[in-house]
């Protein structure tokens, strides 16, 4: 059965047979604003999105099949699966050239609602101009699966990375108080805001801990300096990498689009330092309505997204707008410096989605215990404003001085501060997919 939002923009000639629902479609840039997708046995463009959702159906002899040998690389590629979301499973892809491809497959049943979130990613990231969203290269559509064929982020997400430090810290912490181990550094060594290692995360990452514990033993006090003061992360990356994600933000709100599902597991890296966003497959594309004072911007109260990482007013099914992903940023950041989330310090967890007061009084009473500046902690407080009307802009918060100070440095130097500094102690530490 064809979507609902298909039907009503469909040529009187097209038929909702088996045929037309199996042909594979290449998904193709039209425009700067309008993707196509193209039925290949009939040489018709099925459908365009635009960037408020489907504009109109055209009927084309002409296809634009430049993109066409990428699909045909990765159909011939060796290939993995490398994880699993909500809305579909991803799989690294190594071509007989040997470039590598992240593959999105998508299920496809013509009738669910989650058809409506494919179409979204497909725009957002199709169509950027932003080098910190994950490029798509190439959309296509066989045996009812899309595929989206993306850039590979090869150091994974931020989860990824900090699952590494977390791991380096419990581990230096072992080996500083361990008898054996204890005399490779200065007397009254201490590695501080940090749990021990835990029997279920010792035998979940055996094989990573003993490489960890190798790579500390022959540089004990260049480890120690770098994690003993009790952050994860020095303010300088955090920023970096903050500063990107914001940008990439406000790319997408000058599309009228929120991602709502910000998270670090949504936030990739690669080998160079760049810093993207992932995962659209919850963003939302916001209509503007024409008002007497003019253009303004509606709101939304759909609820969505990691609920760790939502804003007050979502948790309370209020309306909400592209400051809500201001807030989960604000919360990614405390994760980043401190390895915590404001919810793991306290007892009661209902109170973290009830009384938002004691949720951001604990996100920056553990910024305090990592010894944070007084620039992040009040840049924390500015993201975590409850009421949403007091959130600063986008283009506010980068004025901000915790990032004002990165203004003199431009996109590939920042890359370059994360690749010489941040991804020198975690690159050792990632395991590539064999293919």
């Amino acid at each position: 059965m064809i979507p609902a939002n298909l039907s009503a923009f469909l040529a009187d000639d097209m038929e909702d047979d088996e045929t037309t629902r199996t042909h594979t479609c290449y998904v193709t840039l039209k425009t700067d604003s309008v993707i196509t997708a193209m039925d290949l046995s009939s040489n018709k463009v099925i459908y365009a999105i635009g960037e408020h959702g489907i504009k109109q159906i055209v009927n084309n002899q002409y296809i634009d099949k430049g993109n066409s040998e990428i699909v045909q690389e990765i159909m011939t590629g060796q290939m993995i699966q490398i994880g699993k979301g909500q809305f579909g499973t991803v799989f690294l892809v190594k071509t007989i050239s040997g470039k590598y491809y992240a593959l999105k497959k998508i299920h496809l049943k013509w009738d669910d609602e989650k058809d409506n979130y494919i179409w979204r990613e497909f725009h957002t990231i199709y169509t950027s101009e932003s080098p910190h969203l994950v490029k798509l290269y190439e959309c296509f559509y066989k045996e009812t699966t899309v595929h989206l064929v993306m850039e590979y982020m090869d150091i994974g997400s931020l989860s990824t990375i900090m699952n590494i430090i977390d791991l380096t810290r419990k581990t230096l912490k072992l080996l500083v108080r361990s008898e054996s181990t204890k005399s490779l550094f200065p007397m009254g060594s201490e590695v501080k805001n940090v749990d021990r290692l835990s029997e279920q995360e010792n035998e979940r990452n055996k094989e990573l801990i003993k490489k960890i514990v190798k790579t500390i033993r022959k540089l004990p006090q260049v480890f120690l300096q770098r994690y003993a003061s009790g952050s994860c992360m020095s303010e300088k990356e955090c920023a970096v990498i903050i500063k990107k994600v914001i940008e990439g933000l406000q790319y997408l709100r000058s599309k009228h689009i929120i991602h709502r599902d910000i998270k670090p597991s949504n936030i990739l890296m690669s080998k160079y330092g760049e810093v993207k966003i992932s995962d659209f497959g919850l963003s939302n594309g916001k209509n503007l309505n024409i008002g007497n004072s003019g253009i303004y911007d509606t709101t939304y109260d759909t609820i969505c997204g990691t609920r760790i990482y939502l804003s007050p007013e979502r948790l309370r099914e209020e309306k909400y707008g592209y400051n809500c992903d201001l807030w989960s940023t604000g919360l990614v950041l405390v994760e980043l410096f401190t390895g915590k989330h404001p919810q793991d310090t306290t007892k009661d967890v209902v109170s973290c989605y009830t009384d938002f007061n004691l949720y951001v009084d604990n996100a920056l009473k553990i910024l305090r215990e990592a010894f944070a500046s007084n620039e992040m902690i009040d840049f924390v407080a500015c993201c975590l404003q409850i009421d949403r009307n007091k959130r600063p802009s986008y283009e506010q918060i980068l004025q901000h001085p915790f990032l004002s100070s990165l203004s003199s440095m431009s996109n590939e130097e920042q890359n370059e501060c994360l690749r010489n500094n941040l991804l020198s102690w975690i690159i050792p530490f990632i395991s590539q997919p064999e293919l």
